[in-house]
């Protein structure tokens, strides 16, 4: 018959065993389980590719990545070349365009065409150009014609490369005069016609200008508009 107190003694050994079993199995789990430089259990990450425990303030973020590389496409070059025009020609264009639909009969010649070049026509064109008025008003007298810009020019083309552009270029204007017909003064009243200019930037002029014919502008100088 076994003694009671041995079987007790035994009992409670095996308890023991059992236990730092359990413990040892723990421990080693638990080793398993953690970071082998820090020491500690990594959580699960709910970005992909982005560890939870990893830093996302602005400072790490600049180090770690590369800063964004920013690029300035060339301009475009009908916009450099209509920029080119607004900044050093469309003024020339205003007032060659004005003084081209403006006519008054008692200047002469010579004067007209010194008109026509500080406005900023060639020299050829000064000596050659035509206003419509000549034709119009060929049979009047004291004749004045008055001009004034209606809205801002507009570029219609660009041709050429850069340092050679010509601007084709509509110029909106209000006109509008006086005559002395039949022995009575004649009105015009304020009308509007588009002239067309051509200005080269090789040569720094107006090398062309082409406005409305007589026909179009229809008007009688036996009658007041």
């Amino acid at each position: 018959m076994l003694d009671r107190r041995k079987l007790t003694g035994y009992v409670l050994a095996g308890i023991s065993v059992i236990a730092f079993i359990i413990l040892a199995v723990f421990f080693i789990v638990s080793a398993q389980g953690k970071d082998p430089q820090t020491g500690q259990t990594p959580s699960v990450s709910t970005t992909p590719g982005v560890p939870s425990n990893s830093k996302t303030d602005a400072s790490s973020t600049a180090h770690t990545q590369p800063a964004e590389e920013t690029t300035t496409e060339p301009q475009d070059e009908a916009a450099q070349a209509t920029a080119t025009y607004e900044s050093d020609y469309e003024q020339m264009a205003w007032r060659t365009a004005l003084l081209a639909s403006s006519w008054k009969g008692s200047t002469t010649a010579e004067n007209r065409i010194k008109g026509y070049r500080e406005a900023g026509m060639t020299q050829e064109l000064a000596e050659t150009f035509q206003p419509v008025w000549a034709e119009v008003f060929a049979e009047a007298q004291a004749v004045d014609v008055f001009a004034k810009p209606d809205g801002k020019p507009q570029v219609q083309e660009i041709l050429g490369v850069e340092g050679s552009y010509i601007w084709r270029v509509a110029v909106n204007v209000q006109y509008s005069g006086t005559w002395h017909s039949n022995g009575t003064t004649k009105v015009l009243s304020p009308r509007t016609a588009t002239w067309y200019l051509n200005v080269d930037q090789a040569k720094g002029a107006v090398t062309a200008i082409d406005g409305p014919t007589a026909d179009e502008l229809k008007i009688r100088l036996d009658e007041e508009d």
